[in-house]
């Protein structure tokens, strides 16, 4: 029979752990990393999401996101990343109240968090304007609104092809030489798609904004 004393101990272990638990969840939000985030719109039933082009356009076509600077948390790595890459179209603020509650997806050491957005021509965004020429927010060239059913066959492939990459021309803006989708970026699209975390599928389809720029 276990003693009183043993009982106790064991409680106690159980109650460390989950609280260890508990402080390594938090830490990985608050911990500074690669993150960003998947802008996409609803229409009916259908999703389509906000992609970018980099301006060299050696990557591909993507969503948004890149590394930390000095100690940021990972929502305000997110938040910051993407009001650069969308020219300030959709600013930071806004965008951290929108993950304030939002856990992100953590895939292959990137964390990525999901906004729904009301629709804007994606030359609206290309065009606009950014003070003093801020380098940063030079990054992208172009922008598109891809359906996310021409995503969904290679995200349900675990090694997807050159050729599954390739984007259908119909969505490429005219002037733009890159036409695949950056493969990093697929793999972590992957992980969402296997994870079932994609907020459209859950009903979840987050708060829409009127702040755009």
């Amino acid at each position: 029979m276990m003693s009183q004393i043993e009982k106790a101990l064991r409680v106690l272990a159980i109650l460390a752990v989950a609280a260890l638990v508990m402080v390594l969840t938090a830490a990985s939000v608050y911990a500074g990393g690669p993150a960003g985030i998947l802008l996409y719109h609803c229409d009916r039933d259908n999703v389509f999401v906000l992609l970018a082009n980099d301006s060299n356009g050696t990557r591909g076509w993507s969503g948004f996101g890149g590394g930390a600077e000095g100690d940021e948390s990972l929502r305000n790595t997110a938040a910051r990343e993407t009001e650069e890459e969308t020219r300030g179209y959709f600013s930071r603020a806004w965008l951290v109240e929108q993950i304030a509650d939002q856990r992100p997806l953590s895939s292959r050491g990137f964390h990525m968090y999901f906004v729904e957005v009301p629709f804007v021509p994606a030359q609206r965004i290309m065009n606009n304007p950014v003070e003093d020429h801020h380098a940063a927010m030079m990054e992208t060239q172009f922008y598109a609104w891809i359906p996310f059913s021409e995503l969904e066959p290679v995200l349900r492939k675990d090694k997807p092809s050159r050729a599954d990459l390739r984007m259908n021309p119909l969505y490429v803006p005219r002037g733009c030489e890159s036409r695949s989708f950056w493969r990093i970026w697929i793999m972590n699209m992957h992980d969402a798609h296997k994870q079932g975390v994609f907020p459209w599928n859950h009903g979840k389809n987050g708060t829409e904004q009127s702040g755009g720029r």
